[in-house]
This record gives C-alpha cells, structure tokens and sequence, in this order.
C-alpha cells in the first residue's frame, strides 16, 4: 500500500481515506475470517462488505444481489411511469424511453454481473413487464413475439452480445499488439541483415 501511495504522491494524487474502502474476497462456502488492517499513513481504511465502484455494487462474494436489486427499483420506476404515459404516448415513444431507461439500467456492466445466477430472473421478468406495458399487452401475454417483431434483445441476448464486443475488442487489441512486436521484430532483424 506504502508503493501506491507514493506513486501517487509523485503524480499529485492523494486518497481520501474517508472515501476508500477495501473488500476482503472470499468463496460463499468458505467462512475464513480473514483480519487484516489497511492503513493509508496512519489512518485506517474501513473493510466492507459490498461498495459501489464506477456504478455497479461489488459484494465479497461477486453475487452482484444488491446492484441486481438496484436495477430492479430502476426498472419498476420506469413502468410505472410508462403506465402513466402509455394513454398520451404511441408505442414508438415509449420504445425510445424504453431504451432510455431501462436498456440502458440492464446493459450498464452486464458483463460484469451478468453471469449471476442470483435474481437474474427478476430483472427478465420486469424487462417482459416492460414491454407488456409498451404495448398494452395482457399480464400472461408471451413477449416471445414482441421481442422479435420489434428486435428487442432479451437480457440474456444482451449479455452474450455485450461479451461478444468485449471479446472481441480485447483479442484485436492482443492482435494489433502481436503484429506490431512481429513488424518490430522484422524490422529489427532486418536491420541487422543489412549491416
């Protein structure tokens, strides 16, 4: 810790201790309690058991439940307010608020947490009520055709996708950085060829 609070010395950078927290990872099935105290100079950092970093809650288990249940109070705030709309707006309007504010809310670091087998279902479930509202569908209306007709991905197309793209921008930066140390290579035996 010392090494990271001296780097950040030399580049003008301090941490605010009061807003630095540490998280102590563990396994659900493991109980190891693991005492260890993090000190910035003198003071003490405070250990927790979930925080919030860059918007998404991380837990010490990396079960995301809190940010899922986030995402939940999100989504049901946007129906209610769909339902209060629905009368005054088409459902091409309410298609742009969809992705608005509750696309956005499901695809925000879905490749992070989603993979959580916890509550995934919940945040399905009110994607499908969503849409239902949208268009002024029954409560037991399948969404099947719903999300085809109008080429909406489910959450779990979502996920896929999002990991796609991340995968793929990651292995074309890996590709980028091979062929660049190849040509370096090239060109440097190259250059001793010609000596």
């Amino acid at each position: 810790m010392n090494l990271i609070v001296q780097y950040l010395s030399e580049i003008g950078l301090t941490i605010n201790v009061n807003k630095s927290n540490y998280i102590i990872f563990n396994h659900m099935r493991r109980k190891e309690d693991l005492n260890m105290n993090i000190y910035v100079g003198e003071e003490k950092l405070t250990i927790v058991e979930d925080t919030k970093f860059l918007g998404v809650f991380i837990d010490k288990h990396l079960k995301f439940e809190k940010h899922i249940h986030q995402i939940c109070q999100n989504i049901s705030k946007s129906i209610f307010a769909f339902r209060r709309m629905s009368s005054y707006r088409n459902e091409h309007t309410l298609l742009n608020l969809y992705y608005g504010l509750i696309f956005s809310q499901i695809s925000y670091g879905i490749i992070i947490w989603g993979n959580s087998s916890s509550c995934i279902k919940q945040i399905f479930t009110l994607q499908k009520m969503s849409l239902r509202t949208i268009f002024n569908k029954p409560k037991r209306f399948s969404c099947k055709n719903i999300f085809k007709d109008n080429k909406i991905m489910t959450l779990t197309s979502i996920y896929i996708y999002e990991s796609i793209l991340f995968q793929n921008k990651f292995n074309s930066k890996l590709y980028n950085a091979s062929i660049s140390k190849k040509l370096n290579n090239t060109n440097t035996k190259s250059f001793y060829i010609f000596l």
